[in-house]
């Protein structure tokens, strides 16, 4: 067969899950200072954001995930909790189903449905099937927010391709072993494969949508095709959140941190501040109140939501040139 995929297991677990990524996020997102109830804090535009998410377990007070918007280079971090609805998943490598023969294709959307032990419990919903669900419980780095280049499928030139016969079609392990998995599409639906190799009744095929498959089936369950015939309605991509871009009229100078600003909701000194300008972030200087300068990301990915991003004006850096 053909080149297979790197399936190798990530770095040893952690304690608590936190996906991260960097990407946009249901536009107007509200970022709260609680689990539940609270106030908003910030928002979150659609624009691009360095994000780190965690509590991400099924029992989220309020339907919040806790975030941060950080990154190691540098951003206007804020710390809050926002909607899990407002987020966007995706596979970071292939997740394993069905021991070596089924995964969930690296780049696929999938929902996190628990996260213990330092693993994360995924689902991703079949495409062309309406009723079948693949799962997987994969470390933390196996899930991020940033959705990866998708690998194109290259089968070999002399490959020959086929569909199921039927919608429904068993994976076997070897020829004539155990089915290690059944596929059920929509009624009206046929999986495509190709092959290089067949042997006692049974053809070993690969398959690369939104689920990988390397296994053998039986030859009266497909039937063959010219390359011309090829469709399979899982090739489709998944679409992130579309990105915003925004922009101020006339913008003062964009300024870098060289130190972490703290920052507050108000032009005064509050017990615990909502975040931070990090050294290394760009960022634009606002309108200022006594010694207090409010203060915006340069790309606008993160805005206030009833208060301001205050920071103290004697820690500003100058403007860049």
């Amino acid at each position: 067969m053909g080149t297979r995929p790197s399936h190798a297991a990530g770095p040893a677990e952690a304690t608590t899950c936190v996906v991260t990524g960097e990407s946009a996020v249901k536009a107007n997102t509200e970022v709260y200072n609680a689990k539940s109830g609270g106030a908003a804090i910030a928002k979150l535009t659609g624009a691009k954001v360095p994000l780190a998410v965690s509590q991400l377990g099924p029992s989220a007070a309020g339907g919040r995930l806790q975030v941060s918007t950080s990154k190691p280079t540098g951003y206007l971090r804020v710390d809050g909790w926002a909607s899990r609805d407002a987020f966007r998943f995706f596979a970071a490598r292939d997740l394993p189903v069905a021991g070596v023969h089924v995964w969930i294709s690296q780049g696929q959307q999938v929902a996190i449905s628990d996260a213990k032990g330092g693993k994360l419990q995924v689902a991703h919903q079949l495409l062309g099937s309406t009723d079948q669900q693949v799962r997987s419980t994969v470390t933390c780095d196996a899930v991020t927010l940033s959705l990866p280049k998708i690998p194109a499928e290259e089968a070999p030139e002399r490959a020959k391709t086929y569909q199921s016969k039927t919608n429904q079609i068993d994976l076997y392990d070897q020829p004539r072993g155990e089915v290690v998995f059944t596929l059920q599409m929509d009624e009206d639906v046929r999986k495509v494969f190709w092959s290089t190799e067949a042997r006692a009744g049974f053809i070993h095929v690969v398959s690369r949508g939104d689920v990988t498959i390397d296994a053998w089936v039986r030859w009266r369950d497909v039937t063959a095709l010219r390359h011309a015939e090829l469709f399979d309605p899982s090739y489709v991509a998944p679409k992130p959140w579309p990105i915003k871009t925004l922009a101020i009229k006339d913008p003062p100078a964009v300024r870098v941190a060289t130190s972490a600003l703290p920052i507050h909701r108000k032009p005064e000194n509050s017990p615990t501040p909502i975040g931070s300008v990090e050294s290394g972030a760009r960022f634009y200087a606002m309108e200022q109140s006594g010694d207090w300068t409010n203060v915006l990301p340069a790309n606008l990915g993160l805005l206030p939501a009833g208060g301001g991003f205050w920071v103290r004006t004697a820690g500003l850096p100058k403007p860049s040139n």
